[in-house]
């Protein structure tokens, strides 16, 4: 005890810390302890997978039973063949949309056509290639007759009873038929077809040689059925065929269709042109450039989206080192009946 009177002092030795140990072999290698023995390891055995069956995986072995099973069902409860993982919900019911919307419209694209399917003799938009003689309406009847009637008037005087505006178009007749231009011995008249409320057009087939096929413009006159003899003069003698076949023809006037072929102006560099084609006919086919005297005509009276009958005269232009090209020269008036 301290003579304070306080605790008791450690003694000297106990607070010292105590060295660290010392490796025997530290500073002489020779005495450094030999590594541990590694232990043996010890392998488990495992068994033995079966060796896959080669042939039930190859499709192309049909000789194997359980290749292809002979009912669908059994391949179901074939568990040993490889089976794709399942698309997501989703896709499952768009791809089952998808045949829906298909078999829909397949069915109702079938259905159409043998139910609803526009026949040639109620469609003005298609040309018969062969004529159709199925039963007549009453209109029809009564155009056929007429025609019929005209078909067998000896001569000029008594055919321009059944022609539109007779006292205007009978020197023209009387010209025509003199020089037998007119070739109505192998003519034969198809099913009449209404295209508008008053208006008719009835296909008609000339034997030949050569054979052709045209169409014949009918109008009801207050009652009465007569046909546009200038309309039918041009097709049967095929007076705009031949002119556009031909290049440096005469210009003439000629009954036809036009539509634009272009927006005139929105296409930088192209002359404005329409497309034209012969009375009944399906397609614009041929095109014309439109002059500059009857470039507003054609802008203000032709919209782009539709067609009309016209009275037009075409002449053709040889422009220095190109081909000739056809020009529309003036619009004499449309609806080229009188």
């Amino acid at each position: 005890m301290a003579s304070s009177g306080g605790p008791p002092e450690e003694p000297w030795e106990r607070i010292r810390p105590a060295s660290r140990p010392t490796s025997a072999w530290k500073g002489n290698p020779a005495k450094r302890p030999a590594p541990p023995e590694p232990q043996a390891t010890v392998r488990r055995a495992f068994p033995l997978l079966p060796k896959p069956d080669r042939a039930r995986m190859d499709p192309a072995n049909s000789e194997h039973p359980a290749a292809f099973p002979l009912f669908p069902c059994a391949r179901r409860r074939d568990k040993s063949r490889l089976r794709l993982p399942r698309a997501p919900v989703l896709d499952r019911w768009l791809a089952r949309l998808g045949y829906s919307c298909l078999s829909l419209a397949l069915g109702g694209t079938g259905w159409w056509f043998f139910a609803w399917r526009p026949s040639t003799a109620t469609s003005p938009a298609t040309p018969p290639s062969v004529l159709h003689h199925g039963p007549q309406s009453a209109v029809g009847s009564r155009v056929l007759t007429m025609l019929q009637a005209f078909r067998a008037a000896p001569g000029a005087e008594e055919k321009a009873a059944f022609v539109i505006d007779p006292a205007r178009v009978k020197p023209l007749m009387a010209a025509a038929y003199q020089s037998n231009r007119l070739p109505e011995g192998g003519l034969e008249f198809g099913v009449p077809v209404a295209l508008e409320p008053g208006l008719l057009l009835v296909p008609a087939r000339v034997a030949g040689p050569p054979e052709f096929l045209l169409h014949l413009v009918v109008q009801d006159r207050q009652g009465r059925f007569l046909l546009d003899w200038e309309t039918y003069e041009q097709e049967m003698t095929q007076r705009f065929t031949t002119f556009a076949a031909k290049p440096g023809s005469p210009a003439g006037d000629f009954r036809l269709m036009i539509g634009r072929a272009h927006s005139f102006g929105q296409v930088s560099g192209a002359h404005p042109s329409v497309r034209v084609a012969a009375p009944g006919s399906t397609a614009l086919v041929q095109l014309v450039k439109v002059s500059e005297g009857a470039r507003a005509a054609v802008i203000h009276s032709l919209p782009w989206d539709q067609r009309r009958r016209a009275l037009v005269r075409l002449r053709w232009e040889t422009p220095p080192d190109d081909d000739p090209i056809l020009v529309l020269e003036e619009i004499v008036r449309w609806d080229f009946l009188p």
